[in-house]
């Protein structure tokens, strides 16, 4: 890769952010970039898995810092384990609190509903 490429890289992972986006969409956009910057040769020495590990934790920050605010109790719980948890075990547990926010705000849709039908003209059906 060479270096305006990796500067072109390295900028978008700076700026990237979840915004709107879904977690799987997020994660997909973060991965292609981590990939585009995994093409380099991988080190042999003796320190070799530290500095995976290192390398790892800092995709996994680059990754909690730039989710929504809607994630911040599950991000300050994410980074109180000790040892930080691989980033598939960060992204599986986010698309599980995401369904259930799904979940949440449909039965938060329908107790509305039902409130609204259950009350028509100040009489109560039931």
């Amino acid at each position: 890769m060479n270096g305006a490429k990796l500067y072109q890289v390295q900028q978008e992972m700076c700026n990237i952010s979840q915004g709107a986006s879904d977690i799987s969409t997020y994660y997909t956009k973060v991965k292609s970039l981590w990939d585009e910057l995994d093409d380099l040769p991988a080190c042999s020495c003796s320190s070799a898995e530290k500095i995976l590990k290192r390398e790892q934790n800092k995709k996994l920050l680059q990754f909690l810092m730039g989710l929504s605010l809607d994630y911040n109790t599950i991000r300050g719980n994410i980074l109180m384990m000790c040892p930080l948890p691989s980033i598939s075990q960060v992204y599986s547990m986010l698309i599980q609190e995401e369904k259930q926010r799904d979940i949440r705000s449909a039965g938060n849709f329908l107790a509305d509903s039902a409130s609204c039908c259950l009350n028509i003209q100040g009489t109560t059906l039931l």
